[in-house]
């Protein structure tokens, strides 16, 4: 993939969430926290079907930001989440 399709990688992740948002709504387990881990699923998927062989353009750079502030906040929410089970677990 060259830097002039950079546009497919933001096309195939904007659909992935919002197959995402919809498929959680419809099997009814809509959550944040299902919601960004099933992002970043997809975008990871996504980073990794999008990697040249040859050459890497600028915007595999920005995107590989984009990958390490989505694992970021999705370790936050599993902190989050943590701090919550053994918050109500000791009372």
């Amino acid at each position: 993939m060259t830097a002039r399709n950079w546009p497919w990688f933001v096309r195939w992740q904007a659909a992935w969430m919002v197959a995402t948002v919809f498929g959680l709504v419809l099997i009814g387990a809509h959550s944040t926290e299902l919601f960004v881990l099933v992002s970043i699923l997809g975008l990871l998927v996504g980073y990794d079907l999008s990697a040249p062989v040859a050459v890497r353009p600028r915007w595999r750079d920005r995107a590989r930001v984009l990958v390490a502030l989505g694992l970021v906040g999705f370790a936050l929410l599993v902190v989050r989440r943590g701090l919550e089970l053994w918050a109500g677990g000791a009372g």
